[in-house]
């Protein structure tokens, strides 16, 4: 027995699966979320070419500008004369002459800026590509609502009742919600209620979390990933 259903308060709610399954409402709300920040992320990783071309330009304008203050140098003797004046024996390497650049030159935030901007831009190419997860296209390989219910699920598994049952609570759980967060839904996965049936839930619950392929089980770690942000607070 499920214990509520679309019509039920919150409280109600709240009561049955802290109850069955040790959280709260509010960690299915976070669930939500975190489901709608993880895709977002997905969407982004589309511009990583984008952002590695940037990185390369950004560099190669700083390459530019050392090479062409360096041959200013050479052809005005002015290392030469450096050398002499600072007894530096051995040629100047790339760095040195970088670092004189930004003194001389008063060049030291133009490219102090063009280094945090690779930075940056090197760090959400890492985030993306360790997120290893793909698009066809403009269609998502699994729908946020899928996703989220995946979970729940995986956030009843130390719960009592039949798995049946558990199938059968997500559907009633995400009814409930398109009925009293209906805003929510909207602004996370862009879903109102959804009309499914047990077997299907089951089928993708065995499909990304208990028999997940190689090419599913992307999705099997990013539904725990998300499950051990939003269910981190779980009520005992």
């Amino acid at each position: 027995m499920i214990g509520f259903d679309k019509n039920s308060s919150a409280a109600k709610v709240n009561k049955v699966l802290k109850s069955k399954y040790g959280f709260q409402l509010k960690n299915v709300e976070y669930s939500l979320r975190e489901v709608m920040a993880s895709l977002s992320l997905t969407n982004m990783e589309r511009n990583t070419p984008h952002l590695k071309r940037e990185i390369s330009q950004l560099s190669s304008i700083k390459k530019r500008l050392v090479k062409l203050l360096d041959n200013f140098m050479k052809t005005s003797k002015r290392w030469e004369k450096l050398q002499l004046k600072l007894q530096h024996e051995t040629p100047w390497i790339e760095e040195e002459k970088i670092v004189f650049f930004k003194k001389e030159f008063g060049l030291e935030s133009f490219f102090d800026k063009i280094d945090q901007e690779v930075n940056h831009l090197k760090k959400n190419v890492l985030l993306f590509s360790n997120l290893k997860m793909r698009i066809a296209g403009e269609k998502r390989l699994i729908q946020p609502h899928t996703l989220a219910m995946l979970v729940w699920l995986i956030g009843m598994q130390p719960g009592y009742g039949k798995r049946s049952e558990k199938f059968q609570t997500v559907i009633t759980l995400l009814e409930w919600l398109s009925e009293h967060r209906r805003a929510l839904l909207m602004e996370t996965i862009e879903q109102e209620r959804k009309c499914l049936t047990p077997g299907a839930v089951r089928r993708d619950y065995e499909r990304y979390i208990s028999k997940p392929s190689k090419k599913t089980n992307v999705y099997s770690e990013l539904a725990f990933s998300i499950y051990a942000e939003s269910f981190s607070e779980r009520e005992n």
